[in-house]
């Protein structure tokens, strides 16, 4: 059975153990400005919480908001993460909400969270609560954090999609989103994020984890090699960087924990959220437009990148992150090179190609709007310069949604430096969310290329880089490069007569390789 797609049973099942909390001995905080129950009026709506707000609180002070588990509540949560102490000492409010009755969970006395998205109620929910806080004690909006244990965990990874705006960081315990509810992982911006599991979970199964933490670190743009720390009988902690003014991700693999919130004199899991979550704010600066990027240039060597799949001729390698000497694979570049590391792609007798979504676990998920994908290319020798190759994004759902480019580089690596890569930017229209699939394939002819800086992005214009236009006669057969009137390069170093043939019907700005001459192409 898929781990991710767990059926409907496995949600039931979440009666008992979701609630699992064995620390249940908590000390009320004294002398706070409110430590009890509020109401709020949601959507016509009675909504429930318990509030702790310490003794002369601040204006201007960050909120966190703690999200229970299955079959839990406010209360059961309070003694749980027992945030209180840490709150009085670090001078925040914590709020921990009520969830509602759950049909998906069964309904009855099944409290949990909308992480289907189906209304996103408990969205609103949230968002009144931050909107409360504020007005009565002007909480600072810019610094309010979301975490939860089990469905409360897997709300907190949905809300990272859809709420990224409203909450500047995001901490899990025990809860990632199930397969059915794994969608829109490019939400609104890069989010910090941070993930604690135990390593003997086989409720809200450990050996699912992996799967979630490679497609969110791919989703923020993340160093995709982590820096490990083990703690001797405690903890795994994973760190990966961020990178491409994003944030990190950070996992915590327990030793000897199952499904549960639980605060030692070891690990206070509690703390450790706290401690990442306050270095962030909505104010930082991030690229917004990034969706999506496996970091080719920071993999490790030698391998092909977890959720990639290679073909080459019948030979067909899966992304395990193991050690390859031969074959398509990431290669490390000499000194002077633009980048550290790319990826070797290789055809035989056969087209050869890379192919990430085969496995529908991991799969590039757009949802409706205007996208540019970027990568750049570079041939491996001298025979592989002027060859081509074609990027293809399929529609995995409906297998009709195909989107294609193709390129030809012009320059080849040399004594292991490469340089001047061959740069292609590609525009789509997403008009219904879909899980995609993309591929790299080379012609059949043992032709080798290296692909490097490859990423999705939300669309923005570009200059086209072509500063002056003078109008004049371009012949069929000169070679000249080709933009969409945005600016963005859709064919390089190909004959005029080619390159229209190649090209869906628009407007085009057509550039001259051999001359300083530029004209504009209605086909």
């Amino acid at each position: 059975m898929n781990k991710l797609n767990q059926p409907k049973v496995f949600l039931i099942k979440m009666v008992l153990m979701s609630v699992m909390c064995l620390n249940i001995l908590f000390t009320y905080a004294t002398n706070s400005v409110f430590d009890g129950t509020m109401s709020i009026n949601v959507s016509g709506n009675n909504r429930t919480m318990v509030v702790h707000v310490p003794a002369n609180i601040e204006e201007n002070s960050p909120l966190m908001i703690s999200l229970h588990g299955r079959w839990g509540n406010g209360a059961a949560q309070q003694q749980c993460a027992r945030f209180e102490s840490i709150a009085d000492t670090a001078r925040f409010i914590v709020v921990y909400p009520d969830g509602l009755p759950q049909a998906i969970l069964g309904g009855g006395g099944n409290t949990g969270w909308d992480v289907s998205g189906a209304t996103d109620d408990d969205i609103t929910f949230f968002r009144a609560i931050i909107n409360t806080m504020y007005d009565r004690y002007k909480i600072n909006k810019s610094r309010v954090y979301l975490s939860g244990f089990s469905i409360g965990g897997m709300e907190t990874y949905h809300a990272a999609n859809v709420a990224a705006k409203t909450f500047a960081a995001f901490a899990s315990v025990s809860g990632y989103p199930l397969n059915e509810y794994h969608r829109y992982y490019i939400g609104a911006r890069p989010v910090p994020f941070m993930h604690i599991h135990g390593k003997y979970d086989g409720f809200v199964k450990v050996d699912s984890v992996p799967i979630v933490v490679d497609n969110w670190v791919i989703r923020n743009g993340c160093n995709p090699v982590p820096v490990v720390t083990d703690k001797l009988g405690v903890y795994t902690k994973s760190v990966y960087s961020a990178a491409n003014s994003s944030f990190q991700y950070i996992y915590y693999a327990l030793d000897g924990r199952g499904h549960e919130y639980t605060i030692t004199d070891t690990f206070n899991p509690s703390k450790e959220i706290w401690n990442f979550v306050k270095r962030y704010t909505l104010n930082d600066v991030c690229d917004t437009t990034l969706k999506w990027n496996p970091n080719f240039q920071m993999q490790k060597e030698g391998i092909v990148p977890v959720g990639w799949t290679t073909f080459v001729d019948s030979r067909s390698v899966n992304g395990s992150n193991q050690i390859v000497t031969s074959g398509p694979r990431i290669i490390t570049l000499g000194d002077g090179s633009d980048y550290q590391h790319g990826f070797l792609l290789q055809s035989g007798s056969q087209t050869g190609s890379l192919t990430y979504g085969f496995d529908k676990q991991r799969t590039l998920q757009l949802q409706p709007g205007r996208y540019k994908i970027k990568f750049r290319v570079i041939a491996y020798n001298s025979e592989s310069v002027g060859k081509t190759l074609t990027m293809q994004l399929k529609n995995r759902n409906n297998n009709t949604d195909i989107y294609s480019l193709a390129v030809q580089p012009v320059n080849c690596i040399q004594n292991n430096v490469a340089k001047n890569f061959t740069l292609a930017s590609y525009d789509v229209t997403i008009r219904n969310y879909g899980e995609y699939q993309l591929s790299f394939t080379l012609p059949a002819g043992f032709v080798e290329m290296m692909v490097a800086d490859l990423g999705v992005y939300s669309f923005i214009n570009d200059n086209t880089g072509v500063e002056t236009t003078k109008i004049d006669t371009v012949s069929a057969d000169e070679l000249v490069d080709v933009y969409t009137v945005n600016g963005n390069m859709v064919s390089s170093k190909k004959s005029l007569s080619l390159s229209l043939r190649e090209l869906k019907n628009g407007v085009y700005i057509v550039s001259s390789c051999e001359r300083s001459y530029v004209t504009k192409v209605l086909k």
